[in-house]
């Protein structure tokens, strides 16, 4: 009886545990999409800024001062979300990459869509002009992502490479794909491909192994037990495995 509740304790922890890691994943999920909006947002008023700064300085007399170090302002916070580039033309007007694609220049801007995973709810950033829609059964659309996904995750990190950069980056490494398990750690190109970059799966594969091995060893104890020849162990009063 002691070894059923204490048995049950373990599980009832060791699940807790799990779950907690669940829910960091997707807090993780929720700031990302935070990240992606206010990404969107820079976007938005950068097109703004370029057109009141072409405006304003269109006679070669005014300087629109304000505007430009509003618009330097909003190009340094940015660079702490990704790896941008900008380049600025003769009338005043930037154009800004967000991790080598385009993000605004003075004709528009290339907003960012947030593809969700229908089994883990998990956000997907990628360049919603670049995408292709897909009419679905129910009239709805699907967004195509394979080829215009913001992140191609299969490239090494590295500062040299400088695939290093940026918040919304570690957010999404941090966060990883999937729910990970002990099953991760037992394929090797499963694991470097959507594990090993990843702390909080690789922590979350290794909780679970270390369970999964405790339990099955304790169940082999068990079944051990229960089936040796002449023991009483684990069996009813008609002498049955129970």
């Amino acid at each position: 009886g002691l070894l059923i509740q204490r048995s049950s304790q373990f599980v009832e922890q060791a699940t807790n545990v799990y779950g907690a890691l669940c829910n960091y994943q997707d807090n993780l999920n929720v700031q990302l999409r935070g990240e992606v909006d206010k990404i969107n947002g820079y976007a938005e008023r950068l097109f703004q800024l370029n057109n009141d700064i072409i405006r304003i300085e269109a006679g070669g007399i005014e300087q629109a001062n304000d505007l430009r170090d509003e618009r330097n302002n909003i190009l340094d916070e940015l660079g702490k979300l990704g790896n941008i580039d900008y380049t600025e033309d003769l009338e005043g007007g930037v154009t800004v990459k967000f991790e080598s694609h385009v993000l605004v220049n003075r004709a528009m801007t290339f907003k960012i869509g947030m593809d969700t995973d229908p089994e883990t709810g998990f956000y997907t950033p990628f360049w919603l002009t670049d995408a292709k829609k897909e009419l679905q059964e129910d009239g709805t659309f699907k967004y195509l992502i394979d080829n215009c996904k913001v992140y191609d995750m299969s490239r090494v990190i590295s500062t040299e490479a400088n695939t290093d950069i940026g918040s919304l980056k570690g957010m999404l490494l941090a966060r990883g794909t999937h729910r990970a398990d002990y099953t991760d750690l037992q394929d090797a190109k499963q694991y470097n491909e959507e594990v090993a970059s990843s702390v909080l799966m690789n922590v979350m594969a290794e909780f679970d192994n270390l369970i999964h091995h405790i339990v099955s060893e304790m169940n082999q104890v068990l079944e051990n037990a229960a089936v040796k020849e002449g023991g009483t162990y684990l069996r009813d009063e008609n002498g049955s495995v129970i």
